[in-house]
């Protein structure tokens, strides 16, 4: 009976591995058609050249998508440099979902251009803001990041607590398909837990993103 049952908690976990693994391929394929789309432009985007004028000039949106496709196609201190201005322009000071939007664009890049320094100020002042707007998506976000950082910074135990915060606070989130980083969230939950080899937990967590799976999730 234990043997058949632990057979079944396997097989509900190598489908969920699976489900995850087909959206990552969907996610990578559509950000490489992003990128190769944005390509004619971004080989010669002068960053140096994106100052507060020519940002009106442009319009927030279309630098911001720049920036993003840039991020994209991994020249991630390019990026760094326009979200910093970014941050500086008066959209983004007027617009609060506007700057949560480039504070988090910064956590992600500054890590992967050099600036890991500078990402535990981002995440602090995203996080507060977040906090202070009642905007549980940004907090969410800055949460699984947080928790991450502290998981591998060897805070085992406040890393994971981030982690199912972020995961509380994305469920309670108005805002429309979220459901995805749920279960990112929860494999990555279960992939910690593992890494402390608290399999009773992993098991749990997974089981759970099975269930959601199931459910369709809200």
């Amino acid at each position: 009976m234990y043997f058949a049952q632990l057979l079944l908690t396997l097989q509900r976990i190598y489908r969920i591995n699976i489900f995850l693994e087909e959206m990552t391929l969907k996610k990578n394929i559509y950000i490489m058609i992003s990128v190769l789309t944005f390509l004619g432009c971004t080989d010669c985007v002068d960053t140096k050249s994106v100052s507060d004028d020519n940002l009106q000039n442009t319009g927030f949106d279309q630098t911001n998508n720049v920036a993003d496709s840039l991020y994209n196609n991994m020249q991630f201190r390019d990026a760094y440099a326009i979200y910093l201005q970014l941050l500086d322009s008066k959209e983004a000071k007027a617009d609060s979902e506007k700057r949560l939007s480039v504070l988090n664009s910064l956590c992600n890049a500054s890590e992967l251009s050099g600036h890991k320094v500078e990402q535990h100020k981002w995440l602090h002042q995203l996080l507060d803001l977040a906090m202070h707007t009642g905007n549980t998506y940004y907090q969410s976000l800055a949460h699984i990041t947080m928790g991450q950082n502290l998981f591998y910074e060897g805070n085992h135990e406040k890393g994971i607590q981030n982690v199912i915060e972020a995961i509380d606070l994305m469920a309670k989130t108005d805002r429309e398909n979220t459901d995805h980083l749920i279960h990112g969230y929860l494999n990555m939950l279960a992939s910690l837990y593992g890494a402390m080899k608290d399999y009773d937990n992993a098991l749990k967590t997974n089981e759970r993103n099975l269930q959601l799976t199931m459910e369709g999730m809200r």
